[in-house]
């Protein structure tokens, strides 16, 4: 059911807080959430992309002084941080991974809350979206006031990691397995759109989606 509505939650979460509505996107890696955001932004919203704020997080002084404290040089070899040697560490031991989340979590809040404020102020923006590979693992579920749920099939996510990112079908389910299980993401989510047939369509859903999320927070 592309596109469809699902669950029965209200859109009303923390609507007293602001005059916008934040719209959450979870679901697999390589379902294609870039895709819906980029839509989303087409439609007026503005964009915040988690990987990027925690990218920048990873380059502040105080945050790479404290992995080189911990890790050594094999991940801060110089003045900049080794990602693929850290997500080594941290995809292979949930411990180290917690570690890392638990430092860079709240950094990447305070940076979230800023463009959020600025986004509220900004006329032209009509709502602001959180690309969030783990939303809800890090507690942003209830930040926002709808959440939509991307979902594609296991090879088609398969064949896209592979082309974007070399991962094979193995490193996929290993990422996978460090977050909360897809059927629980779309249990959770408000709306769900299918990314395996073509943009024409999953722009059509997703436009659908965002003046329902508009029409519900007015």
């Amino acid at each position: 059911m592309s596109g469809a509505s699902r669950g029965s939650k209200q859109l009303s979460r923390v609507h007293g807080k602001r005059i916008k509505p934040i719209i959450g996107l979870v679901g697999g890696i390589g379902a294609g959430k870039s895709s819906v955001a980029r839509i989303l932004q087409s439609c007026g919203a503005a964009v915040i992309d988690s990987d990027r704020l925690a990218h920048d997080e990873l380059a502040d002084p105080e945050v790479i002084a404290t992995l080189r404290g911990w890790w050594g040089d094999r991940v801060c070899p110089s003045n900049e941080v080794d990602r693929k040697a850290l997500a080594a560490i941290v995809f292979s031991d949930p411990h180290e991974l917690d570690r890392l989340e638990t430092l860079l979590y709240p950094r990447i809040h305070r940076r979230r809350e800023r463009l959020v404020e600025e986004f509220n102020a900004d006329a032209t923006i009509r709502a602001t979206v959180l690309d969030a590979p783990k939303l809800y693992e890090a507690g942003l579920g209830d930040y926002c006031d709808a959440v939509i749920f991307v979902e594609a099939d296991w090879s088609v996510r398969v064949r896209r990691v592979a082309a974007a990112r070399g991962w094979t079908e193995a490193e996929l389910r290993r990422r996978e397995n460090f977050q909360n299980s897809l059927d629980t993401k779309r249990a959770n989510a408000d709306h769900v759109v299918i990314n395996h047939s073509g943009l024409d369509q999953l722009r059509t859903d997703v436009e659908r989606i965002f003046s329902s999320v508009l029409a519900a927070f007015a």
